[in-house]
């Protein structure tokens, strides 16, 4: 394998395993089991968190990936299976997959003690749930079962909710935005439950490595842990390659998505086990495709490399998880549904195919490569994309720097409405138990029961229906139903509202396990996209442009203000753009219905602005820099957050710019932003200044979304404002 002439590097070098003692020996069954399956030592941060356990703590375990962490809690219910054999143990794990891979290794953990472990997710049939509820020492399940499934029909699960001694939070790091908003909800209602029955289990998280883990742990379930976020793992050399796509070219003019496809091909052709991870689907089926195309060039089987992504049938994964587990598949085109613990066996090298969104995210995706000492190999693949290129320009933010916080929010209105009305189906709310939940709660039910959504007597909050409103509430987003792609009248997979807008229109190119699919119609009311097959030679992306009408002002210092805003998304046309790198072949237009939100927002007004065509010129690249570098502050992704510029605010009739939480009713992305608003700033001018270009590129400025073709841009203009809203900081 060539990587080209062109490429940087950077390294860590190994780390010896620090060893741990526990304070009491290990009951005699479960050591003998340890020793059954080769765990002769443990780490220390095993060791503590057995040990704090045992002392009856919360727990939250922060450390790398492949660091063992799942020992942290497969051990303590072992000993608790063990010590009760009537204990009831329940595991959340955030993916179908995750699951089905967690339940298998920890059976054969425990099939010596009889441990009866099942999983029970919407692809667990109908006529077997009943006896794992009555059977099963641990369930294993994931956030949409628990919401929709267990907690609507709780009056089933009595006898779980009585005996339940312990629940196991894994890979926690990724409850964080809208989806971790709704679960911290739903392990609210959770608690609430056991806690109905006499029972207070308790909770074991497992998290990357995060800054915040504690604070996210209690953020998450209301409970203050036991943190331990020492790694005593041994390490590898790992080596990380930044290969920007003109180093691959051969006079060649590449995408990223095949530079990505051709090195996972070449990569499986030479036995190394490889994952490429891109940052959408519709990038994975590029990469899967090219990479077909280069195996096929050399006479090679394609069956070697396979892709894996959300929107595949419950069949489909299952057999691509088999197929990686026994090695029949030695290179996986990826989105971030397998950057969890999924165990696929030991692997050589990781690709990020672009920036995954944050710097948690890279770092928890480079890990899955090298076990133990063994070396391993990342190859950072940035897109002309100015985020990404700042990234590659500086490794060690990347690597070494400090990773972004966990962030949710538990007082969106949107979301904590909906949990409300389901925590009043399941049982009735005092205002008591609403004080304790969250401190808008209370304030939430009250304008819930005068919107006639609850009733309030004897008391107490009642939700004055026999079903249940958790099928309503997407815990996935805030709002909008999902459609079924159709091929020939059978379902290929399922896409959210919002995606269906912006990248199922009449006449999109959507990729679908290496084969390309042309939308013949979007069935809004029908909530169905119909595709037919058609192998074509371009992709397509939407155009969307965004108005903001201010609702309410909440906070105001200086230039900057926050606000409750109304944002309107419309999808105005799409272009078709061809394989080839940067070649752009035609422009579209589009009557789609307009998609409204109301969220956060924050202004910044600029009063000294001249408003000719440099003032605007630098207006428009101010915004751009500072939603490029806005997710790296907020810990977001970058579609989290959206913007606009006003020439002349109509409310303020002056020069501002918004940014906004691009989820409805926000989940504190832009209060974030306003409070790091020096910071926000100083990074925005280094992406800018760091960038060798005169008059902006794709490397600092250009943004491939923006709605005005990035007309009217300057960089030296945006240095000088961007200086100038600095300087009135202080």
């Amino acid at each position: 394998m060539n990587l080209g002439p062109e490429f940087s590097l950077f390294e860590t070098l190994p780390r010896a395993e620090t060893l741990g003692v526990l304070n009491d020996p290990m009951p005699r069954n479960v050591d003998a089991l340890l020793l059954g399956r080769g765990i002769k030592k443990l780490y220390c941060h095993q060791s503590e968190a057995v040990d704090a356990f045992r002392r009856g703590e919360d727990i939250v375990v922060s450390t790398g990936t492949n660091s063992g962490k799942s020992l942290c809690y497969q051990i303590p219910l072992l000993i608790k299976a063990e010590e009760e054999p009537f204990a009831r143990s329940l595991m959340i794990i955030p993916t179908k997959a995750l699951a089905q891979d967690q339940a298998e290794r920890l059976e054969k953990l425990g099939e010596s003690i009889g441990l009866r472990v099942a999983t029970y997710d919407g692809d667990t049939p109908k006529s077997r749930r009943s006896s794992i509820r009555q059977v099963a020492n641990v369930i294993i399940s994931n956030p949409d079962m628990i919401h929709a499934g267990m907690l609507p029909g709780h009056e089933l699960w009595v006898k779980f909710l009585r005996s339940l001694r312990l629940i196991v939070l894994d890979e926690v790091h990724v409850y964080r935005g809208v989806f971790g908003s709704h679960v911290a909800h739903i392990l609210r209602r959770l608690l609430r439950l056991a806690e109905w029955h006499g029972n207070r289990p308790q909770i074991i998280a497992c998290s990357g490595t995060i800054p915040n883990a504690a604070e996210h742990f209690e953020a998450l379930t209301g409970r203050k842990p036991h943190l331990i976020d020492r790694d005593g793992s041994p390490q590898g050399r790992r080596v990380y390659a930044v290969l920007n796509v003109g180093a691959f070219q051969n006079n060649e003019d590449l995408t990223p998505n095949q530079v990505t496809g051709r090195l996972l091909a070449d990569l499986s052709m030479e036995h190394r086990h490889t994952i490429a991870f891109n940052r959408s689907r519709v990038s994975t089926e590029a990469v899967l495709k090219h990479a077909h195309q280069r195996l096929v060039d050399n006479d090679d089987e394609p069956v070697i490399v396979e892709s894996y992504r959300g929107g595949y049938t419950a069949t489909e994964r299952r057999t691509i998880e088999k197929r990686l587990h026994k090695g029949i598949v030695r290179g996986v085109s990826a989105t971030d549904a397998l950057e969890l613990g999924i165990d696929v066996g030991s692997l050589d090298t990781v690709i990020l195919n672009g920036y995954p969104g944050s710097v948690a995210s890279a770092r928890q995706r480079a890990g899955r490569a090298g076990r133990g000492l063994t070396e391993s190999l990342v190859i950072y693949i940035p897109h002309d994309d100015p985020l990404e290129q700042f990234m590659a320009r500086e490794p060690d933010r990347l690597w070494n720097g400090p990773a972004e916080p966990a962030r949710i929010d538990l007082h969106n209105p949107y979301i904590e409405r909906s949990h409300l009305l389901c925590a009043a189906s399941e049982r009735a709310l005092s205002p008591s138990e609403l004080e304790a939940y969250s401190s808008t709660a209370l304030t939430c039910a009250e304008g819930l029961e005068r919107a006639g959504e609850l009733r309030f007597q004897a008391g107490r909050f009642f939700y004055p229906s026999h079903e249940s409103p958790a099928s309503n509430v997407q815990i996935r987003g805030t709002s909008g139903d999902e459609f079924r792609l159709m091929v020939n009248g059978e379902v290929i997979g399922t896409m959210e509202y919002w995606r269906a807008l912006m990248e199922c229109f009449p006449g999109g190119v959507y990729l679908h396990r290496g084969r390309s699919y042309v939308v013949e119609h979007l069935n809004l009311p029908g909530r169905m996209v119909d595709l037919r097959i058609q192998d074509v030679g371009y992709g397509t992306q939407s155009h969307v442009q965004s108005t903001i009408r201010p609702l309410v002002e909440y906070f105001r210092e200086g230039d900057f203000s926050m606000h409750r805003v109304e944002v309107t998304h419309l999808v105005t046309g799409y272009k078709v753009t061809g394989f080839r790198r940067g070649v752009e072949e035609s422009h579209h237009e589009l009557e789609l219905p307009p998609y409204k939100i109301e969220t956060s927002a924050l202004r910044i007004e600029v009063p000294d602005l001249v408003p000719d065509d440099d003032g605007i010129a630098a207006l428009h690249a101010v915004e751009h820099a500072l939603l490029v570098i806005a997710p790296l502050l907020a810990g977001c992704d970058r579609q989290d957050l959206g913007s606009t510029w006003y020439l002349l605010e109509p409310t303020v009739l002056r020069p501002a710019i918004y940014l906004f939480d691009s989820v409805p009713g926000g989940i504190g992305l832009c209060e974030q932003l306003v409070h790091d608003r020096v910071r926000w700033l100083d990074t925005a001018l280094e992406l800018l200044r760091s960038c060798g270009c005169e008059g902006g590129c794709p490397n600092c400025l250009l943004l491939t979304r923006c709605p005005y073709g990035n007309d009217s841009l300057s960089k030296s203009g945006g240095i000088q404002l961007l200086e100038s809203i600095r300087a009135r900081l202080g």
